[in-house]
């Protein structure tokens, strides 16, 4: 080979190296670009799940003033209420009233009544437990009265949420998927969602508990009650008046909300970023990188891993995936493989108008031809 052939030869080389350099670089920063307009998009959907659970709250918070302000205005003296009045057992004519309310809830208790089997099973328990008793006193019949309306709200909540993470699941899975064709041009088919697949992703845990979990556990509706049950042991054997009580409850809620709200957001970085993990299944990706959406909030830990890259069979949630505390918005984005080095892949035929190039099509455009239900 003559001297001018291998100066030619190496510019071809030094072209093709430069060439794939520059398309990396390239396919990064759409990754980059398109995953967090997605963070964007699911965060968008968070907060307007957090105003309806708000109002649920709200409603909860209105409820149980009530009950409370009806209890007072029973049974209170000119020093409140005592605890020898709050230990009284029923009257009969108190006991009476007490099981017709609580006839009403027994012929309401059927699972079509309630949003989710989770407050279904709740309320069978408190009403389980309280049939039972042989011996009620006013203080049984306010708490448990209290309980059935927490467990109806926090129902209303949990399907709320449940919702807003199937949809959040949904749409990330499909995001990606678009990406990928969009990056190599091609339309490769790949598994499409099922009912039965999402249900299976909604017991998704993270930190050792699914969402279904935490919401009715310590960090939200236990928590809760243990607060208005503590307010309530507090104020009775205190004496204080029902004006105490009001500001006890609205300290208890105002964590409520701040406890919902960060479930919301960790909840959904989770379930977005196990739709991305199985979408660079369906395209052999082997590692992912960790994007940290940095701004005055962001966290160490979050700063600490932003850029790292792991294989995606070590993933670990909370140790080198998202999300890595409450309210973490970091998100992952594919270590895309060249299209030379993908198996071989079946291509979707795109019939009539849809036939076009994948790469100027939008997303909402790709998703009419998808065929989802």
């Amino acid at each position: 080979m003559t001297h001018k052939q291998k100066s030619t030869l190496n510019r071809k080389k030094r072209r093709t190296v430069l060439m794939s350099m520059w398309t990396k670089t390239k396919t990064k920063r759409y990754w980059q670009q398109r995953t967090l307009e997605l963070e964007q998009i699911n965060n968008k959907k968070a907060q307007a799940t957090n105003k309806k659970n708000n109002a649920e709250l709200e409603l909860l918070h209105d409820d149980i003033t009530k009950e409370i302000e009806s209890f007072y205005s029973r049974y209170s003296t000119e020093n409140g209420i005592t605890k020898a009045e709050a230990y009284k057992q029923l009257s009969d004519k108190e006991m009476e009233m007490f099981n017709l309310s609580l006839e009403e809830f027994k012929a309401l208790s059927l699972r079509e009544n309630f949003a989710t089997e989770a407050a279904y099973l709740r309320q069978k328990q408190i009403l389980d437990r309280i049939s039972i008793k042989i011996r009620i006193t006013r203080l049984d019949m306010l708490r448990t009265q209290v309980s059935l309306k927490l467990v109806k709200r926090y129902g209303n909540i949990e399907r709320n949420i449940e919702a807003m993470l199937r949809e959040t699941y949904k749409d990330s899975y499909y995001w990606n998927i678009y990406g990928f064709h969009q990056t190599y041009g091609k339309m490769f088919q790949y598994a499409k969602l099922t009912d039965e697949m999402l249900d299976s992703v909604m017991q998704t845990k993270a930190f050792g508990k699914n969402y279904s979990t935490r919401i009715w556990g310590d960090d939200h509706a236990g928590r809760l009650t243990k607060k208005i049950n503590s307010a309530l042991n507090n104020i009775m054997a205190g004496g204080k008046n029902v004006d105490a009580m009001a500001g006890e409850l609205s300290k208890a809620f105002n964590t409520s909300k701040s406890n919902a709200k960060r479930l919301l957001i960790t909840e959904t970085t989770l379930f977005a970023d196990e739709a991305a993990q199985n979408a660079y299944k369906e395209f052999s990706v082997e590692e992912y990188e960790n994007l940290a959406t940095l701004d005055s909030k962001t966290s160490q830990k979050c700063r600490d891993m932003d850029n790292s890259v792991f294989p995606v069979s070590k993933r670990e949630v909370g140790v080198n995936a998202p999300p890595f505390h409450g309210y973490c918005r970091t998100v992952t984005l594919p270590v895309v493989k060249p299209l030379v080095d993908l198996p071989e892949m079946r291509v979707m035929k795109m019939p009539g108008s849809r036939a076009k190039n994948i790469r100027s099509m939008s997303y909402n455009d790709w998703l009419k031809g998808q065929s989802i239900a």
